[in-house]
């Protein structure tokens, strides 16, 4: 390149950036989310299978759990938000935790929202997380809500590995979990007070934890980890030898034809509807504003 060329495209990109607008604004304070699983699954190891011990005594054994989430926003009706995230990133829990899911700026009262949802093509690949993972999320049958039960469809938001193990018995499980859910107007839990909002200063960062817990799926949808219900486990465990073909795998089909004490759904219908959803616990805490899933039964949460 002469000497020419060179003058006028540095002439150029001078013009260009002078007709960019200035932002007037006042400089945000911003908000990292960050995700991580309970410190008490991993015995003091960053890195590696997650492990719990049920009441009566089953040894379960999370061996891969990925989770897509994102599309992290601000709301509220004092928040002036400076940005928005459209992407889902693919975070894998057994590579340690926390890991990042993004960033978002803003000013004033504000409250976060986020989504889980089936990875799509321009997905976000987390630390460990390979691009033929992410296109096994987006292909391998996940478990949805559909009128009157549980369906299966490509995609999963949510897929975990592992097995369980009791008196030399054992039983391995391969779920995913394809309801797409919004979780709108988070509040942060702090000193056991429900904080109404962020309060986002010019210049200040907010890092905020979004727990995912893989006990709540083994957990009767009224009581609260660690203390899983008998009930519910012990049913989970043995519905491939009882319900099922006793191949030794558990899957959400043999758990369709269980249902819960004096409960008119299924197991598998609870851990869709009520347990995968109340996997993920925001800043201390479960509040946030969920939607209902596709066929409108409420979830409790």
């Amino acid at each position: 390149m002469n000497i020419w060329a060179s003058v006028v495209l540095v002439a150029g990109a001078v013009a260009a950036s002078g007709c960019l607008p200035a932002d007037a604004r006042p400089t945000p304070g911003s908000v990292i989310l960050n995700m991580e699983t309970p410190a008490e699954l991993r015995s003091g190891v960053d890195a590696g299978p997650l492990a719990f011990q049920t009441d009566d005594g089953w040894q379960v054994t999370i061996d891969q759990l990925w989770v897509s989430v994102g599309r992290v926003a601000l709301s509220g009706d004092d928040c002036n938000p400076y940005s928005e995230l459209p992407y889902l990133r693919i975070v894998d829990l057994t590579q340690g935790s926390p890991q990042r899911v993004g960033q978002v700026w803003g000013l004033s009262d504000c409250q976060l929202d986020y989504q889980a949802h089936v990875p799509d093509a321009m997905a976000v690949l987390g630390e460990g997380v390979t691009a033929a993972e992410r296109d096994e999320m987006q292909n391998h049958r996940g478990f949805v809500s559909s009128e009157g039960g549980v369906d299966t469809a490509p995609g999963t938001a949510v897929r975990l590995l592992g097995s369980a193990s009791k008196d030399q018995q054992r039983v391995g499980f391969d779920w995913g979990f394809a309801d797409p859910h919004t979780f709108t107007k988070c509040r942060r839990s702090i000193d056991a007070a429900i904080e109404a909002h962020l309060p986002l200063a010019g210049g200040q960062t907010l890092p905020v934890a979004l727990s995912v817990d893989p006990r709540r799926l083994f957990v009767a949808p009224e009581a609260s980890p660690p203390a899983p219900a008998e009930a519910l486990a012990q049913q989970i465990f043995a519905a491939d030898r009882l319900h099922g073909d006793a191949d030794g795998q558990i899957d959400l089909s043999e758990l369709a034809q269980v249902s819960l004490t004096d409960e008119s759904q299924s197991i598998a219908q609870t851990l869709l509807r009520t347990n995968y959803p109340a996997m993920f616990e925001y800043a201390g805490g479960t509040h946030c504003d969920l939607d209902a899933p596709p066929d409108e039964i409420t979830v409790s949460y």
